[in-house]
């Protein structure tokens, strides 16, 4: 798979504006903000745990209502589900079950972007996966929401 120019989209971020605003100094230094090298150095939450493929941490711009919002990042730069070994996948449903454990996870959503964010509502090229929880519905609840694809309109 070709590798995306820009590491990172602002754009795709544009209801975060402290997140849009992050993206566009990251875009200016030309890096990948979820590479190791990066990512250690100026990630501001606590790495959760960490494996031979993964880092797990929460994620710096939580979605509105979230109550937990975990990010899983691959430690080598991919960014396609087609360069995922088979190890590393399984390691991933490792950390997920590990969370869901420890933080009494009830329900959730997991999912992964990968490729261009033009077709995913992604902001950052590098492959990884999230996790987030809300609390139970009732009649004071909303539903939480986030862009996972584009489809076009009637």
């Amino acid at each position: 798979m070709k590798r995306i120019k820009n590491f990172v989209q602002p754009d795709q971020a544009s209801d975060r504006k402290d997140y849009q605003n992050l993206l566009k100094k990251i875009q200016k230094e030309n890096v990948c903000p979820f590479c190791m090298d990066y990512f250690l150095k100026h990630n501001p939450t606590p790495i959760l745990r960490t494996g031979k493929h993964w880092v797990v941490t929460t994620n710096i711009s939580p979605y509105l209502g979230t109550t937990h919002h975990f990010i899983f990042v691959h430690k080598k730069h991919i960014e396609s589900v087609t360069q995922l070994s088979s190890d590393a996948s399984a390691e991933l449903m490792k950390h997920v079950a590990w969370l869901s454990k420890k933080y009494n996870i009830k329900g959730g959503g997991f999912f992964m972007r990968y490729g261009e964010g033009n077709y995913t509502g992604g902001s950052v090229a590098h492959l990884h996966a999230q996790l987030l929880t809300g609390v139970k519905k009732s009649a004071h609840t909303f539903r939480i929401a986030t862009t996972l694809g584009y489809g076009k309109k009637k």
